[in-house]
């Protein structure tokens, strides 16, 4: 499952790369631009938020007196 997110967000930072391309591509028209903005805008808070979770649970392992630790981020979770 660990390397299936670590796809995710490879897939998601290449396929924004390529959304890049396309909107700085001359013979795009505006309204193609502008869908293709929106498309990025999506994929970009996808990508944060995948990188918020990972950094919370780094935090989480590094400040658990040196006694590494995995904690679900699910809402609601009062472990």
């Amino acid at each position: 499952m660990k390397k299936q997110k670590e796809l995710e967000i490879e897939a998601t930072l290449t396929e924004l790369v390529d959304l890049v391309k396309k909107i700085e591509d001359e013979d795009t028209s505006l309204q193609n631009s502008l869908l293709t903005f929106e498309q990025g805008v999506h994929l970009t808070k996808k990508a944060q938020q995948a990188l918020l979770a990972a950094e919370q649970k780094i935090t989480l392992l590094l400040n658990d007196e040196d006694e590494p630790q995995l904690e679900s981020f699910l809402q609601g979770n009062t472990t």
